[in-house]
């Protein structure tokens, strides 16, 4: 029988560095239990770790989630009663491994306009508030 009392702690580490043009990132939250009532509820380990790199109008950005998973599972949901019990489970592809890369290139289209008098003067009003 598990102990309804017991307090289990509940964390998240994370960490970016950057360097000049370079961004490197990382996020752990470890496995966790929680109780209640009625529930017992377990979820698994999640690891992300990217990079990106940026010059002029070029973007490149690395992502790994979970690179040793194979599962979706994101939790498990046990209800245990003398009469009745039964375990739910959840899906998430979030959960899953994922390797994602991104690059982007910006560049400039259409009419060139002059911004410099976007706002304009508000006449002779010699105070903020408007006459």
């Amino acid at each position: 029988m598990t102990r309804r009392d017991k307090w289990e702690p509940h964390f998240w580490i994370s960490a970016s560095y950057y360097l000049g043009n370079f961004r490197i990132n990382a996020y752990f939250t470890p496995s966790s239990k929680s109780y209640s009532t009625w529930y017992d509820i377990k979820t698994p380990a999640y690891f992300y770790i990217g990079g990106s790199w940026s010059w002029k109008d070029l973007f490149i950005d690395v992502q790994f989630s979970n690179p040793f998973r194979k599962s979706y599972i994101d939790s498990w949901k046990d209800f245990n009663s003398a009469a009745y019990s039964f375990r739910s489970i959840s899906r998430s592809p979030g959960y899953h491994q994922l390797a994602n890369i991104t690059v982007s290139w910006s560049f400039s289209y259409g009419k060139k306009l002059n911004r410099d008098d976007e706002v304009g003067k508000l006449g002779e009003a010699k105070s903020i508030i408007l006459k």
